[in-house]
């Protein structure tokens, strides 16, 4: 399932060492192996898109610029202690699945829909009320060089009860979908067409579509597909909550600079949250956005107007939110923090996970729900669980990767048979499996 990296604020310096550095070694990595053809290139290729795409826009400067403005003026802002490495140690030894929850319920299905398969897509509050995960189908046959130009992908929901897949819409031939993320009865994703990374990041449509009555809206799209307008390359990655969605776009006022939005259904209206800011996340009724002229990750309360900021001694590189919960990884990939509160100044942030410890490579793409924490890293399969603030080894298979934290569920692709593995690493068809957790079941 895809893994994004977030923008988080832009007005950084132009250094080529190190974070920029980390970022072109990634951007290499993920380069030789789509060129080489190794593992499912289709997926490589997809997430090296999201990386370059958004790293342009990390690392370019804006100027400053009273914006557009908000629809109400914030009351006055409280400020929460800086982060800082280590603020509060806890155990860092994971324990078992069998000695944290005991026998859990693990619910499998297949993806596998012929020449296709579903690829779902919960990152991004991708789960309805009614326990469906967005998501999008995916030609079976990915491999490094394949011809996938007159491939017709669809957006659809998968039942995390049943195991029924519902196709809602589908593209246009060799269009491909990124992202997606549902409120109410709406399901908005994004899709994009072209053969090279710079065609694909100026021509993103953000659409939606009322899955009770079939209606189709465009939310927004990229500017200077033509040639004529603003070449910035951004992703916008909506996020959706409470009957709104909020995105990345296009500053109003600065030339190759960006700003947040957000759109509300029921009104059909359009708000700028904030100008020269990236990488909204909605969690209702709160907000957060990263902001390049403060260095700061601000949260506000769309009910209130409250601000809360958290100033940060570097550039988050990926980040989470969840109810009042912020979490975040670190400028060089090393450890992951949380703030478990963020209207609280009394609690500060701690970490939550090490490489140091664990001897990863990185940890990065955290996703969060009331109980548990995830990320994706290299060589372990951990989760965070909040409850019992200990690290839980989820699996140990060969290609670990803990899954994704979405509503109440901890979702992944189930680990592959060797047979599978060694088709996936050839970029060959192989046998899709999710794998759902309900997190509400855990003791």
């Amino acid at each position: 399932m895809p893994i994004l990296l977030p923008v988080i604020w832009l007005n950084m310096s132009h250094s080529t060492s190190g974070r920029s550095k980390s970022i072109d070694s990634k951007i290499k990595e993920v380069a030789g192996a789509c060129s080489t053809g190794s593992g499912d290139s289709y997926k490589e290729m997809k997430w090296y898109f999201r990386f370059t795409v958004l790293c342009v826009v990390m690392l370019s400067g804006c100027s400053s610029s009273t914006g557009i403005g908000r629809t109400a003026t914030a009351t006055p802002t409280t400020l929460l202690p800086t982060a800082t490495p280590t603020p509060i140690s806890i155990n860092l030894t994971p324990l078992p699945a069998q000695d944290a929850w005991g026998n859990v319920n693990i619910t499998q299905f297949s993806l596998d829909m012929g020449d296709r398969y579903f690829e779902a897509i919960p990152n991004y509050n991708g789960i309805t009320d009614d326990d469906q995960v967005c998501g999008v189908t995916v030609p079976m046959n990915s491999s490094y060089g394949t011809d996938n130009s007159q491939f017709m992908a669809s957006v659809g929901l998968l039942n995390l009860h049943t195991g029924k897949i519902t196709l809602l819409t589908t593209l246009p031939a060799g269009d491909q979908s990124w992202d997606c993320t549902v409120t109410g009865s709406w399901v908005i994703w994004i899709q994009s067409f072209g053969n090279t990374l710079e065609s694909l990041a100026v021509h993103w449509v953000i659409k939606a579509i009322n899955r009770d009555t079939g209606e189709i809206r465009v939310i927004d799209q990229a500017k200077g597909a033509d040639g004529q307008g603003q070449f910035v390359s951004i992703r916008p990655n909506p996020y959706a909550s409470n009957g709104r969605v909020v995105w990345t776009t296009y500053s109003s006022d600065i030339p190759n600079g960006t700003q947040s939005e957000m759109y509300t259904f029921n009104t059909s209206t359009k708000t700028v949250l904030a100008d020269n800011t990236s990488y909204p996340i909605l969690s209702w009724p709160w907000v957060t956005w990263g902001d390049g002229k403060q260095k700061a990750i601000v949260c506000e309360n769309l009910e209130t107007g409250q601000q809360v900021l958290l100033h940060m001694q570097y550039i988050p590189t990926t980040t989470a939110f969840h109810g009042t919960t912020f979490v975040y990884t670190n400028s060089d990939y090393s450890q992951v923090l949380i703030y478990p509160d963020i209207t609280d100044p009394s609690l500060p942030s701690y970490v939550i996970e090490d490489k140091s410890i664990d001897g990863d490579s990185f940890s990065e793409f955290p996703t969060i729900n009331n109980r548990l924490v995830s990320w994706v890293s290299d060589t372990t399969s951990l989760v965070f669980d909040r409850k019992l603030m200990r690290q839980v080894i989820v699996d140990s298979s060969k290609i670990p990767f803990a899954g994704v934290v979405s509503s109440h569920f901890l979702i992944s692709e189930a680990p592959l048979t060797q047979a599978d593995h060694d088709a996936s690493v050839k970029g060959l068809p192989y046998h899709h499996v999710i794998r759902i957790i309900d997190t509400d079941t855990l003791p």
